[in-house]
């Protein structure tokens, strides 16, 4: 399934979504386009205008990005996508896995990256970002799970993100020395999460 909402000024976004920062520095007239895509979906171009935004924080060189792009991500994962004119700026990918709570498996959404072109770093684009994410997180039915740096704790609970202990969950793919953060986590926590991605 694809969710597609083309020309979307500013202000349309605020209208959607709630009030954002009234910060934020772009002109309310500017055309913004947000896209969400399974991988299935997306070709060889959108995959390299990903892979180049991605080089521009985490510089492993873009061979190794394409590589790790084909090794890790799989055909059901989204990635939420935002477009100022043909210009690829901001980027989430969310990874399907599952959680053991309790003794029962269900499905959840890993916010694997939230990526920003650095030119737009300053006009609030992350949390115009981090609107649509919930949308579609909200739109998929299932919770999310993300880990972050310290510093950016509240930028996620500005977005009605919420903080979990650590002591309350574990992952079976990757060593967390970060802060969890959960997302219309609605259930009550019985026992340690175990949280793990599809294969």
């Amino acid at each position: 399934m694809i969710f597609l909402f083309r020309k979307i000024t500013i202000s349309k976004l605020k209208y959607l979504t709630g009030k954002i920062d009234n910060k934020i520095s772009l002109n309310n007239s500017m055309i913004i386009n947000f896209i969400s895509k399974k991988t299935v979906d997306i070709n060889q171009k959108i995959i390299l205008q990903i892979c180049k935004l991605k080089n521009t924080h985490w510089k492993f060189g873009l061979n190794n990005q394409i590589s790790w792009f084909k090794d890790n991500i799989k055909k059901n994962d989204i990635h939420n996508l935002c477009y100022i004119k043909n210009k690829l700026i901001g980027y989430t990918a969310l990874r399907n896995g599952f959680y053991y709570n309790n003794k029962q498996k269900k499905k959840f959404l890993l916010f694997d990256t939230l990526i920003i072109n650095p030119k737009y770093k300053k006009k609030h684009i992350g949390t115009l970002m981090m609107r649509f994410n919930n949308f579609i997180i909200v739109q998929n039915k299932k919770p999310s799970f993300l880990v972050c740096k310290k510093n950016l704790i509240k930028f996620y609970q500005l977005n009605n993100w919420k903080k979990i202990p650590k002591n309350k969950y574990t992952t079976l793919y990757k060593s967390f020395s970060s802060t969890g953060m959960i997302f219309k986590f609605e259930e009550k926590i019985k026992s340690k999460l175990l949280l793990n991605l599809n294969k």
